[in-house]
This record gives C-alpha cells, sequence and structure tokens, in this order.
C-alpha cells in the first residue's frame, strides 16, 4: 500500500526490481543509509523535471561527505518491467538546484542495484584478501561461475563489461568481487585457514 501510495505521488510506475528492493527491506536497513552508495528511501522518492524528462532518484552515491552522482529512471520509461537507468549529479547556483552530467547508460536497473546489494553485503565481511588471477578475467567468465555463484543482473554481458563481477561461494562462504581485469577480492571467514580456501578455489598468488 506504501508503493502505491507512493506512485500516485509520482504520476507513474516504479521499476519492478525497485519495487522488489522496498518490498524486502526493512526502512531501517542500511541499505538506506550507507555512506557511499545508499539506495533512497521510498517515502524520499520524488520527481525532478529536467527538459522534457520527469526524472526519479533512486540511489545517491557518495564520496566522504559530498554527493558524487545520482541515479534515476525516466518516469514516462516504466511501462517497461526494467527500463535502463540514468546517470546525473546536481550542483547548486544562487540556491537553486540545477542538474548537470545527464545521461542514459545502457544497463538496467536491476543489474545496478544487484551489483550495490552485492557490494553491501561484501562490506559487512571483516576479513579480505587481495588475490592476482587470470582467472578473474572478463574472458573467463565460465572460469569464475564454475567457482562462485556470480550476482548479476538479468543482462549479464552488457553489465560485466563495465562492472565486472560479485559473487558467492556457497560451501566455503566466501564472497568475492572483481572488476573483471584479472584481480579480486575474496572476504575469508577463518583468516587461519587463507591456504585451504585458495587451494579449494585454485588461486596461487594472494596478499592478506
Amino acid at each position: 500500500e506504501d508503493i502505491k501510495q507512493k506512485e500516485r505521488e509520482l504520476g507513474g510506475k516504479l521499476p519492478t526490481a525497485l519495487r522488489e528492493v522496498y518490498l524486502t527491506f526493512h526502512e531501517k536497513d542500511a541499505v538506506f543509509s550507507a555512506p557511499n552508495d545508499k539506495i533512497i528511501p521510498l517515502d524520499k522518492l520524488s520527481v525532478y523535471q529536467y527538459d522534457d524528462y520527469k526524472l526519479v532518484s533512486f540511489l545517491s552515491a557518495s564520496m566522504g561527505t559530498k554527493e558524487i552522482y545520482q541515479l534515476g529512471f525516466l518516469l514516462d520509461s516504466t511501462s517497461e518491467d526494467d527500463p535502463y537507468y540514468a546517470h546525473y549529479s546536481f550542483h547548486k547556483i544562487d540556491g537553486r538546484k540545477f542538474l548537470s552530467g545527464f545521461r542514459i547508460e545502457e544497463e538496467h536497473i536491476s543489474s545496478c542495484l544487484l551489483n550495490t546489494l552485492g557490494w553491501h553485503l561484501y562490506n559487512t565481511k571483516p576479513n579480505s584478501i587481495y588475490v592476482h588471477s587470470p582467472i578473474f578475467s572478463r574472458l573467463n567468465t565460465e572460469d569464475i561461475s564454475s567457482k562462485f555463484k556470480l550476482v548479476l543482473g538479468v543482462y549479464p554481458d552488457e553489465f560485466l563489461s563495465k562492472h565486472g563481477f560479485i559473487g558467492y561461494n556457497e560451501e566455503l562462504s566466501l564472497w568475492m568481487v572483481s572488476g573483471g581485469t584479472g584481480s579480486a577480492w575474496i572476504t575469508i571467514p577463518n583468516p587461519n585457514e587463507i591456504g585451504k580456501y585458495m587451494e579449494q578455489i585454485g588461486i596461487m598468488n594472494y596478499e592478506w
């Protein structure tokens, strides 16, 4: 009912993946108050008019206390279940807010949200190691997916070309993030058993 009420206020439907985020996470969950990539809470969603576009921001990315960009969707595009998202930033002149750097990414909202939530999960883990291995190259998607269940959107190929990989090895309870360039960060539940974990997934070079 809260989502339906917000959609009436906005004058259009939320993308399916964003609706699922609000139905999955409690309003006090850290995904809505993270210091870096923060999903905007349902009650804070609003329409911003830019030329002929009606934009609704769903994610705010910050560095320290300074916001560096926002991601949003075009309200008239939500007849699609999973539209592309827009990337832009705001600046103020004489107290008025202006939008700059506006572009529509050729990537879907579901992929963006899964990437964001995957990083949130990774960042909750206390220990991680930095590894170098050709396994983590974009050219070796099959090798990676044989060792980690990849967290991807519905359109993985175009998403991987820019963002790399986030994955989970359920048997060993390992989270992994990689830019797809031959290196990765892997969380380690038990630092005393690093060698065993790495041997089991076939990694030879790693740093604490």
